[in-house]
């Protein structure tokens, strides 16, 4: 990491004052009990990784609280941090249950990550979001090695194959939400098998993929009865029908997003409002009733005109 983060270890620094001969250094306190699970975890990385350079002992304390994360977040320092470091950090973590890697575009590979994914089987939350240095092989490793996985987040990632999908579908059988934005191979199948397997999910995004069609959404709407967030952005191809059956079928649904979806109309989207769910475009407003200026006696006959619907006589 960079400042880019000191990965070696350095002697402590002498201190010869005898006033200090009985005091309490921090490295002196319970490492397990109170360093590692009430102070460290208080520190950004980048501080932990500070921390690590000041002597052995700490080199050692920090290696042991490495040991014993449960998450491990890269989020706003990607560009910092280099493949030493990111092995330091990873490399004997066995208990992790979470793990945000967004955006390591130009150093994280399959060679890295796998290893990290094979080792700790209770991973319930990854997010991989714009890692375009990775492939197949990495989300082969997650339904394989992680049955307890809720949340996989795969945003931007041009490289995911629909088989690549419906191989961890078929493992992974708790998925509860699913990112998918951008992810442009994906077809109706991918998704109708997602929809078919995964009943607890509760947030999907299908943004940006093109391909998708009414029979996608409509298997959503009979089998994810608990879903609350659908993303369709771009999804141009999808119907007011299909969104007619979400409104039927999905009485849990909280917010749906269909900005650029050209065959989605107010006809099916009136109902979910009337429901309460939100949806990112503006319904067509009511016509404002005409102001009057003050102290004006009403012209009755001009409002009268004003609201009449023009009538239309079938000769």
């Amino acid at each position: 990491m960079s400042e880019k983060v000191n990965t070696g270890a350095t002697s402590a620094v002498d201190n010869n004052d005898p006033n200090m001969s009985c005091s309490i250094n921090l490295i002196d306190l319970p490492w397990e009990d109170v360093l590692i699970s009430r102070i460290l975890p208080h520190l950004s990385i980048i501080d932990i990784f500070r921390l690590r350079s000041l002597s052995r002992d700490f080199c050692d304390l920090v290696q042991s609280y490495f040991q014993h994360q449960i998450s491990f977040d890269l989020t706003g320092i990607t560009h910092r941090v280099t493949v030493d470091a990111f092995k330091i950090a990873t490399n004997d973590t066995k208990n992790l249950q979470k793990l945000v890697v967004t955006s390591c575009k130009s150093w994280l590979t399959d060679a890295l990550l796998v290893p990290i994914i094979k080792r700790n089987w209770r991973l319930r939350y990854i997010d991989l979001s714009g890692c375009s240095g990775l492939s197949c092989l990495t989300i082969n490793m997650i339904g394989g090695a992680c049955p307890e996985l809720r949340t996989i987040l795969l945003r931007e990632c041009h490289w995911i194959s629909s088989s690549v999908i419906e191989g961890l579908t078929m493992k992974c059988k708790n998925l509860e939400r699913v990112d998918l934005t951008g992810c442009w191979e994906l077809t109706d199948d991918t998704v109708f098998m997602l929809a078919s397997l995964q009943p607890n999910l509760r947030w999907l995004s299908l943004a940006r993929i093109y391909g998708i069609t009414q029979v996608s959404i409509e298997q959503l709407a009979m089998n994810c009865y608990y879903l609350e967030y659908l993303d369709l952005e771009g999804c141009w191809r999808v119907p007011d029908a299909a969104i007619h059956k979400l409104a039927q079928k999905c009485p849990n649904l909280k917010t749906l997003k269909v900005r650029d979806c050209r065959n989605i109309t107010e006809r099916s989207l009136s109902r979910l409002r009337m429901q309460g769910v939100s949806v990112d475009i503006r319904g067509v407003s009511s016509r404002p009733r005409p102001q009057l200026p003050v102290n004006m006696p009403p012209n009755l006959p001009r409002i009268m005109r004003q609201y009449q619907a023009p009538l239309n006589y079938r000769l």
